[in-house]
Parts: C-alpha cells; sequence; structure tokens
C-alpha cells in the first residue's frame, strides 16, 4: 500500500469512528433520558452512568474531529496522538486504534509526510 492510500484509509477510518461514537452517546443520552422520564425501571445510579459514558463518548469524539482536522492539514503524527487518545477514552474503540496506528507508522516515513501535507 501507498502512503497516500494508507492516509485515505485511516481518514475513512476515523470518520466511521466518529459516527460510531456520535451514535453511541445518543443512545446512552436516550437511555439516561428514559431513566429520567419514568419510562424504564432502572435506579438512578445508571442514569448517571449514562451521563458520563455520554460524556466521556463525546469527548472521544471530539478527539476523532481533531485528528481529521490535523489529518486534514497534513499532520499525520499529531493525527495519530489525537485517535490514541480516542482510545482511551470509553466506549473502548478498535476502528480508531486501528487508523492511529496506520497513521502512526505511515508518518514515521518521509514519503508520507510529502503526500499528507496539503498541496
Amino acid at each position: 500500500m501507498t502512503p497516500t492510500r494508507e492516509i485515505r484509509l485511516a481518514r475513512l477510518l476515523i470518520l466511521l469512528s466518529i459516527i460510531l461514537s456520535i451514535v453511541l452517546a445518543l443512545v446512552a443520552l436516550l437511555a439516561a433520558t428514559a431513566v429520567f422520564l419514568g419510562r424504564m425501571p432502572m435506579p438512578g445510579a445508571w442514569a448517571i452512568g449514562a451521563l458520563v459514558f455520554a460524556l466521556l463518548a463525546g469527548a472521544g469524539s471530539l478527539s476523532g474531529v481533531l485528528a481529521l482536522r490535523a489529518l486534514g492539514m497534513g499532520r499525520a503524527r499529531e493525527a495519530s496522538y489525537y485517535a490514541f487518545v480516542a482510545v482511551v477514552l470509553p466506549p473502548p474503540n478498535l476502528v480508531m486504534l486501528l487508523a492511529g496506528g496506520l497513521l502512526y507508522f505511515v508518518s514515521r516515513e518521509p514519503v508520507a509526510r510529502a503526500t499528507a501535507t496539503p498541496g
């Protein structure tokens, strides 16, 4: 695979990961809303847990957006760091881990640095 293809694949994987993280955050917010409205028979601790999960999933999505932005600016190494931060935040995102690893190892090659920079 050429560095340009690897960067395009990483960009696609990051975008997919962001979408999945946003969907999970919305589902957690929906569950918390259902608990607060009394539609689901769950203890209050679950609602707080769902809100914390939604907050951390939102932070993971933000980190993914920052990775996508850094990749668009041609900074593959910085994008890999943002992707690794998004992996650590719940939910653990294996798609983002794959994209971050791909960007980390591609950014070590001088050819990749030349192709990642916007023309």
